[in-house]
């Protein structure tokens, strides 16, 4: 069916009437709509046409909007059944849900209907057979595709995706963002919104892209449903931003640190690059540095700051305290041994040869940062 609006009731995706005064016609049935305008003091076939608009109109029905029985305003395919709105910034209270084919154009009536009059009612079906099929498969087609190649994209980006339950926080959406179960897609799926009851589905023009942080160990593995109709992309660490990204990238990457009371030059690029090979060897490669920890390093104080504050707290975590293993990666100029001259309390029914090992074992802790030298690493 075709319904013809007469009215400029348009929003941005809703057809709108401000028939039947502030009142939710949602449970009523068509005479008890004419019923209440009668109530009302309302003039019958107001009632009528609002009848048609909540009645007559189904989903996937099409309407044509004209605001002056010149011209077509535009065509759209009706999505969703009639909702009322106590609070309207155009002053009118009943909404049916619209996919606009087209919009905003000034097309000729007689270019889509034969008959060349879409009649005075504000609402009113029109005869179908009265409509020019040439119009959607020349002019009108090439409007849609126009519209469809303008359409603005939009993007939903979710920070550390797998630290919640993904599939949970999803639910039925798994389904609906599927690339042919959006609207508008051969398959297109819609579900029912558990508590405001409306319909929904994805739009082609959204997008979803989750960040996650796979070093993380206390992160949420991602099932097999959500990996499908996700793709994956890995980001490494891009030590050659340093150079030009960061602060020291008028100065070439490179920071000057005074060793030995020598003025020695420190390739921040090359620096990280080292880190990072020596973590992927004791670690794994989803634990090498970003190279966000030098960008606003460009002098020894920034360097040292970074490494006291940020780089060495996270190998911390990385090796839980293990500061042999951080040795491993920042040499013996960050990390020194203890030596402990000591005994342990006396406490004879512990094990004589694991106390021995103990007191053997080697305890390791950060220098001071006075003794750092960070040209070593």
């Amino acid at each position: 069916m075709k319904i013809v609006i007469r009215k400029n009731f348009i929003t941005n995706n809703s057809i709108a009437l401000n028939l039947g005064y502030n009142f939710d016609y949602n449970k009523l049935t068509e005479s008890e709509v004419v019923k209440k305008f009668k109530e009302l003091g309302l003039k019958e076939s107001d009632s009528h046409e609002l009848n048609s608009f909540i009645h007559l109109l189904k989903k996937n029905n099409y309407v044509i909007i004209s605001t002056d029985n010149k011209y077509i305003n535009a065509i759209g395919k009706v999505t969703g059944d009639y909702e009322y709105t106590s609070t309207s910034s155009i002053n009118c209270n009943h909404l049916r849900k619209v996919e606009w084919l087209i919009k905003d154009e000034k097309i000729p009536i007689e270019e889509i209907y034969s008959l060349g009059d879409l009649g005075e009612k504000t609402i009113s079906a029109i005869d179908e057979e009265k409509i020019k099929p040439d119009f959607f498969t020349n002019k009108g087609q090439e409007i849609i595709d126009n519209s469809n190649t303008e359409e603005k994209k939009y993007v939903l980006i979710i920070d550390e995706i797998n630290r919640g339950n993904v599939s949970s926080i999803f639910g039925e959406l798994i389904t609906l963002i599927e690339k042919d179960k959006r609207a508008g897609c051969p398959e297109e799926l819609e579900i029912i919104l558990p508590y405001s009851k409306e319909p929904f589905k994805v739009p082609k023009n959204v997008y979803i892209i989750g960040t996650m942080n796979t070093a993380d160990r206390s992160i949420e593995a991602l099932d097999t449903a959500l990996r499908r109709r996700f793709s994956f992309t890995e980001k490494p660490p891009k030590p050659e931003l340093i150079k030009t990204d960061g602060l020291s990238g008028e100065l070439k990457g490179i920071v000057k640190v005074i060793a030995n009371g020598v003025e020695k030059d420190i390739d921040l690029e090359s620096l990280l690059i080292k880190i990072n090979t020596r973590l992927e060897k004791l670690i794994d490669k989803d634990h090498k540095i970003g190279h966000s920890y030098l960008l606003k390093v460009n002098s020894e104080e920034t360097l040292k700051s970074s490494f006291r504050n940020e780089i060495i707290p996270l190998l911390e975590e990385y090796f839980f305290g293990d500061y042999g293993k951080i040795g491993l990666v920042l040499g013996s100029s960050f990390v020194e041994k203890v030596n402990h001259d000591f005994d342990f309390a006396n406490f004879e029914h512990y094990d004589a040869d694991i106390q021995s090992d103990l007191k053997e074992k080697a305890v390791f802790r950060i220098k001071k940062e006075d003794q750092w030298d960070l040209t070593t690493i």
